[in-house]
Order: structure tokens, then sequence, then C-alpha cells
């Protein structure tokens, strides 16, 4: 709080891990310089924090200067090893080793408190403050003599041994009076979000996607990493596969898929392919020239049969106007050796819903991490396209959306 009565949002950032539980850091929030008070109970967002400041250490070890100060402030470093000492939590850990070991060299300064004989083994520090301990040793521990006095606030400086007293503000902590504090200029670090369990398409302007010189962008959801707006990179010729569990989100990710690639083919033609109705005999049979931009849509796809081998010819055409999308039980299709789905899947290209393993990329093409950092839920899915895989949260699609033009049967 001190420093951040003496420096603008927009040159002090700090971020603050609560591993106690104390809700009188609750009121830092109210300071414009802190992006975030996190507590153990919020993973994403503690990995979000740590993820954020590691970013921050890779920017400036690349030798790019910040424009600003960024600092961690941890109450409880033993507590929150301790916490993040499991393996679901590995990579989080990894995290705060990164800042505390890698942090001071490149200017992203940490502060921590701990208790007992652990405040000496948690970490090295440049300098450590040893207030009064019920037990004489643990200030031996830390090479000074121990502080006598029950005033609260006394402590003594590790460094040079000298006794020392801490202000203690009886009132809560101060809006900072630092002139243009809140300008714009002068904003400060950006909240630390979480992934939302259900978003629609419509909070970020409806369906949408782009033509690009090598084939469409679909818009399908938003990203776990950066909370932005994520996009499936589909080539020219190529088609999407999505796979899933039972209840997991494969036929409302394909009607969002589906309403996506109509928004970019206002004209283009949408069939909807089940054992009752199959694949018209035309769109096998004609020409690339002759037809608009269509969308296959086929549900269940490991239940349905190509008896006619029309899904097998306009696969194995390489036909750039037509597109299909299909969704499929994972285990289902990874069995079926031969079947027209494999050939789908081949494209390199689709949606793994809660994938629990890395198995489950294999039919993309891709090694999945073994633990997502998000437990898994209806419309979370692996994107994987050319330019890699993301985890996003797909758009929950409303029902009454479809193209505006169409011929054959009924828009999904």
């Amino acid at each position: 709080a001190e420093r951040c009565r003496r420096r603008t949002p927009d040159v002090e950032h700090w971020y603050v891990i609560d591993a106690r539980g104390d809700s009188s850091l609750d009121e830092l929030t109210a300071l414009g310089h802190v992006g975030a008070v996190v507590r153990l109970h919020e993973p994403e967002r503690l990995h979000r924090v740590l993820d954020r400041v590691v970013a921050e250490i890779d920017r400036r070890s690349a030798a790019v200067a910040g424009a600003h100060c960024v600092s961690l402030a941890i109450d409880g470093l033993h507590s929150l090893r301790t916490a993040l000492s499991s393996v679901e939590h590995a990579a989080t850990l990894a995290l705060l080793e990164r800042v505390l070991c890698d942090g001071p060299a490149v200017g992203v300064m940490s502060c921590w408190t701990d208790v007992g004989v652990s405040a000496f083994r948690s970490a090295v520090a440049g300098e450590t403050w040893v207030f009064r301990c019920d037990d004489s040793d643990v200030a031996r521990g830390a090479g000074v003599a121990p502080v006598e006095s029950d005033h609260p606030g006394r402590l003594r400086l590790a460094s040079s041994g000298m006794e020392a007293h801490v202000a203690i503000d009886a009132g809560q902590i101060a809006v900072p009076s630092v002139p243009n504090t809140v300008d714009a200029g002068a904003a400060g670090p950006p909240p630390v979000g979480v992934l939302p369990c259900q978003v629609t398409s419509r909070e970020w302007a409806g369906p949408s996607g782009r033509r690009t010189s090598s084939g469409l962008e679909l818009d399908i959801g938003l990203a776990y990493n950066r909370l932005n707006v994520a996009s499936l990179r589909v080539p020219a010729g190529d088609h999407i596969f999505i796979g899933g569990a039972a209840s997991t989100g494969k036929s409302t990710s394909l009607r969002h898929v589906t309403a996506a690639w109509s928004a970019v083919h206002p004209a283009g033609m949408v069939f909807v392919v089940d054992r009752w109705r199959p694949v018209p005999a035309e769109l096998a049979s004609a020409a690339p020239e002759s037809t608009a931009p269509t969308l296959i849509v086929v549900d269940d796809a490991d239940r349905l049969d190509d008896v006619d081998g029309r899904l097998a010819t306009i696969i194995g055409g390489g036909r750039p106007d037509i597109t299909i999308v299909a969704a499929g039980r994972l285990e289902a299709v990874r069995a079926a050796y031969g079947h027209w789905t494999r050939d789908v899947a081949r494209s390199r290209c689709g949606l793994i819903l809660t994938s629990a393993g890395d198995v489950d990329g294999d039919l993309l093409g891709v090694s999945l991490p073994r633990r997502m950092p998000v437990a898994p839920r209806p419309g979370l899915a692996w994107a994987i396209d050319g330019t890699g895989q993301q985890l996003v949260q797909v758009f929950d699609q409303p029902l009454d959306v479809s193209p505006s033009s169409q011929r054959g049967p009924a828009p999904y």
C-alpha cells in the first residue's frame, strides 16, 4: 500500500495471493494498482496470476524493457506451496518457482510472509524481517537476536540486526493521493478473470467468421489463455470433426459451427444428414463450379454408415465448395477402422470436448495434456487446427439460428 501511495497505477502493478484467508487483504482491491487478490480456493485465477507474472519475466528476459513495475505479494508462502504440492497443481507450482527464482534478475519483485522455521526454508530473500516469535530458535535461524518487545509491529532486520518498527494503520487502506491516478493514461493492471462455464455468441456480436486466403476462420468460443474469442481455421477442402462423450456438448458445438459457417456464407446451402436423410446425389456428382458453398452437418456420425459411398466420394474428391462437419463419440470413431468419419478426422481440424487424457487427441494428430487446468464441463473443448491446439469454452448457440437462404433439408 505504501508503494502504491507513491506511484500511479500505470507504473506500479501488484498481484496478491492470500494463502491464509485473511479478509483484511480484500481492502487491497480498492487500489487501482492491484490486479487481483487471489485465494487458494480459486485455482484458475491463481494459475492465471502466476502465468501473467511469468509472461512478464519472459518478456523482460528477451531484453524488452518493462514500462511498469510488476510485483507479487504472498501471504503464507509455505501454505501456498503445500496447497500446490499435488500432481493436479504441478504446473501452477512450477510457475511459482519461476517467479521466485527468475523474477529478481529482471526486476520482478516478490515479497511474502511465513511462520516458523519454514519461513527461512521456503525461498531465498534479499531482505528478511523477523517479528516476535514464540520460539526464539526461529529468530536465531535467521541469524538475528529474538525480538523481546510485545508491541505489534516490532521487528528485527536480518541484514543488519537492527531493531525497527512497522507503522500500523488503524484504519482501512487509503486510496493513493497521487496526481492523475484516475486518468485514462494511468490504467492499472487488467483484472484476472476466469473462463465462464457458459457463454453465448450473442454476447460477442453473434455467430461470426471470415474468409481467408487459405480457407475459413470460424469464431467458436472463448480461449482459456487470453479470455478472448478463439477461432478455428479450416483450410479450403478440409472438414471438421467434433468428438466427445455423451452430454459433453457435441450437438451444441455442431450447432454453433453451423451458425458461424452460415454467417460467412449467407447464400450457402446447409444439409443435415442422418439415417433418414442421405446426402443428395447431386452433391457427390456435381462439379465444384456448379454448386454453391455447401455445408453437410452430421450428428452422431459414428452411427451413420456411408452405404452409397457419397460421403467418401466428397471427402476423397477434395471439394473446396463442400465442407463436412461431423460429431461423434470418440471411442466409437477410434474403433471404427475404415469408417468415413476417420477420413473427416484426417483433416486434423476440429474440437475434442472435455478430454481427460492425451489419447483422445490422437484422432486429430495431437497430444493433449493429461490434466486440464479447468474441470471438465459441457462445452469445454480443445480446438485443434493447423496452428496447434487451445482450450476453449464453445459458444452455447441458441436454437433459432439459421442461414438467411438455403436449399435442401431444414437448417440444423
